[in-house]
């Protein structure tokens, strides 16, 4: 009789177990590689994707999760305009209720990195986190942000474009952003349609 951890056997077959994975990064690594085939899309482009992502989990389980709304590009993947956004290398996000310096957006992408989230393969290294003063249209000006981190062998690089001082209307709301792969999905304050 199989265990609770095994799958009942075919007549005539042999019971398989639920291992866990032993290289979390290797089989996320594969799976992109597998759905860019699959998609025709880049690999390096879903790669960035992931990263963002996985980010943007971790930033929705922060305490700093009330403190942004997702704006730009990826907001076309949560409205589901197309089955993935176009091309985009950063994260525009709006802050709320936090100061528009570089030094306090920095330490809040450090904690960010720094949050515990279930496993996903994404190790972020906060250490690397830089920050620069930007211009926006020269009306409102922003903290852009760059840090690194890593997919097992593969090194990533992601930047985070922090924006003050939009208005949005209609109001935010409140949605999920889609996975690429089965990972728990960031839930995040977005514009609205």
């Amino acid at each position: 009789m199989p265990s609770r951890k095994d799958h009942p056997a075919l007549p005539g077959r042999v019971a398989v177990k639920n291992k866990p994975i032993k290289n979390l990064a290797a089989s996320v690594h594969q799976r992109l590689l597998d759905k860019a085939r699959h998609s025709g899309r880049p690999f390096n482009e879903l790669l960035q994707y992931f990263t963002m992502e996985r980010f943007l989990y971790r930033l929705s389980r922060s305490k700093y999760a009330g403190n942004f709304v997702l704006k730009g590009a990826l907001m076309l993947n949560v409205w589901k305009r197309t089955s993935l956004p176009r091309p985009t290398l950063d994260i525009d996000v709006l802050a709320q209720r936090i100061g528009n310096n570089v030094d306090s957006i920095v330490q809040v992408v450090r904690e960010t990195c720094d949050q515990v989230v279930d496993p996903d393969g994404i190790t972020f290294y906060p250490e690397t986190t830089e920050g620069e003063q930007i211009a926006e249209e020269a009306e409102y000006e922003g903290v852009r942000v760059r840090l690194r981190g890593s997919l097992g062998n593969a090194r990533l690089s992601m930047q985070l474009d922090v924006g003050f001082g939009d208005v949005v209307l209609p109001s935010e709301e409140e949605l999920d952003y889609p996975t690429i792969l089965d990972f728990p999905t960031p839930h995040l304050r977005c514009y609205s349609i």
